[in-house]
């Protein structure tokens, strides 16, 4: 996996467009810390994608309803609800933007010396389905969009075969989507060759690292906030509001 190292913020453009001209279409996420596996939430202690995916979507069905001005009508789109409310799912939130995966990869950042690097992972999400077993790619439309396609994705999303995640288009149907340019992998419910997409064998084809200089977060974050742009932004909800008020005194 081909791997740039950032201390400010017009590296991280020049990486950027150095990466555009071999992947002209590129995904990103930001984690805070450089050890962090690259990997849904369903993957982790202490949860079993297979065994407890269908428990915690039956649960959340059961138990949300009444809370919901519009039902889901279908599983998958109760999944990206269920993500979208933080519950455990094997869908992995991707951006558009470098600049959002940077203000995710910061927000935890605190005005003292980080003893970690950060990083953000780009994710060439054509070359990635085009690696999918079974999944019937097309030249034409190589990103599927969960909405339209239920019966394209539906033997690949739930084949005990599949080697790897799906790059997918979810439903831009709240304002955390919308925001936050999101996009969308979901994962097998075992993947091959390890726990994280750093794990498999075909990464170097879609994946790249930008890696974040520990002794520069600050000062990058500090960059970020000087031209607005905050992590309670990508939260256009009366709660960022109120974060974002408490902090002016």
């Amino acid at each position: 996996m081909k791997e740039y190292t950032v201390s400010n913020m017009q590296e991280l453009f020049d990486a950027v467009s150095e990466i555009k001209v071999t992947h002209p279409m590129i995904w990103f996420r930001g984690l805070s810390k450089i050890s962090y596996k690259l990997e849904p939430s369903i993957y982790r202690s202490p949860y079993n994608a297979k065994k407890h995916e269908a428990q915690l979507l039956g649960r959340f069905k059961s138990l949300s309803p009444s809370y919901l001005k519009c039902v889901p009508q279908d599983d998958w789109q109760w999944l990206f609800l269920m993500q979208h409310y933080g519950i455990p799912t094997r869908l992995m939130d991707w951006t558009e933007s470098p600049i959002i995966a940077l203000i995710f990869a910061l927000h935890k950042i605190e005005c003292t010396a980080p003893t970690e690097d950060a990083c953000i992972y780009g994710l060439d999400p054509i070359v990635l389905n085009k690696n999918v077993k079974g999944f019937a790619f097309n030249d034409n439309n190589p990103i599927p969009f969960i909405g339209l396609e239920q019966e394209r994705l539906f033997g690949t999303l739930n084949n005990t075969e599949s080697n790897l995640p799906l790059a997918i288009i979810g439903p831009h149907n709240n304002s955390r989507i919308i925001a936050q340019k999101g996009t969308f992998t979901i994962f097998p419910h075992t993947l091959f060759g390890g726990s994280g997409l750093t794990d498999v064998p075909e990464k170097d084809d879609f994946l790249v690292k930008l890696i974040l200089d520990k002794n520069s977060l600050v000062k990058m974050k500090k960059n970020l906030e000087d031209a607005k742009l905050t992590y309670n932004g990508l939260f256009p909800e009366l709660n960022s509001i109120a974060d974002d008020v408490k902090k002016m005194i």
